[in-house]
């Protein structure tokens, strides 16, 4: 999860997952959520479920905590989660939280 979240945060995609994007053929409505988020959204979302905190997302990313509170902001619209733990479940649902 550690490796998984550091590739993220540098920008380089993880081997066999789609995100923020994912198939170029795909319909939108074959898609899962998680992979309507922009690349900064989807790394925001991966340090949320891996266990950091907004402060901790804020400081990794070098950018402000309010930056990573608005992009938390959209990735729970677009998953339909209400709070955090229903950001972390999804998650844990699709595979992408340890």
């Amino acid at each position: 999860m550690v490796e998984a979240i550091r590739r993220v945060a540098a920008g380089r995609p993880l081997p066999g997952a789609r995100h923020a994007g994912g198939d170029a053929d795909a319909a939108p409505r074959d898609r899962l959520p998680h992979e309507a988020l922009s690349p900064r959204e989807y790394q925001v979302f991966t340090l949320i479920a891996g266990g950091r905190s907004v402060t901790e997302a804020a400081a990794e990313l070098d950018v402000a905590v309010s930056t990573v509170s608005n992009h938390l902001m959209q990735v729970k619209t677009k998953l339909g989660a209400p709070n955090l733990g229903g950001v972390v479940a999804y998650a844990h649902r699709v595979g992408l939280a340890g």
